[in-house]
């Protein structure tokens, strides 16, 4: 169990935003550091979340929808039932074992306020860490492609049992 407990608050705010931002992460996970603009993630069309601690200390992110994708990513636009979810940890807490809990925090949120079908991710093929925990949370991988930046993602998706699968991400973070 980790130290640390997480859920999602809501909308970020003006200072969670800048300081997104303004992350660094060591390479070679650099390809994640803060590159957009504290407007950006607060423009409610993009549909951004803060993940907070048990404390209400800000530990990241999550988006919905077309800002989780990338593109060229295969995404069938004829699939209402999916739900694309994309989330971004502060770099001190990345590496250390809380990202079952992190991302758990964000998948409950998603199938409570959303209640999707299916859920898909998409993450770069570099990152084993965050492909090794979607796999360990019956994710599966599919299509694979080079984004226009040049890096190569795998489309990954889990089909959703009701809410099932939230009582047992929130019994487990108990």
């Amino acid at each position: 169990m980790p130290d640390i407990e997480f859920r999602v608050r809501g909308a970020l705010i003006a200072t969670e935003a800048i300081r997104a931002c303004g992350w660094r992460y060591d390479p070679p996970y650099d390809v994640y550091d803060g590159d957009e603009s504290p407007e950006y993630f607060l423009d409610p069309a993009n549909r951004y979340a803060a993940i907070v601690t048990q404390t209400g200390d800000f530990a990241g992110y999550l988006c919905v929808g077309e800002e989780a994708r990338v593109p060229p990513g295969n995404y069938d636009p004829g699939e209402p039932e999916v739900l694309d979810l994309g989330a971004g940890m502060r770099p001190d807490l990345a590496g250390r074992g809380l990202g079952r809990a992190f991302l758990g925090a964000a998948i409950e949120f998603c199938l409570t306020r959303h209640q999707p079908a299916v859920l898909r991710v998409t993450v770069a093929s570099f990152n084993g860490r965050s492909r090794q925990l979607h796999r360990s949370l019956g994710f599966v991988d599919g299509d694979e492609f080079t984004s226009r930046g040049g890096l190569d993602f795998v489309i990954a998706t889990l089909s959703v049992d009701g809410q099932g699968l939230a009582a047992g991400l929130a019994a487990e973070r108990r």
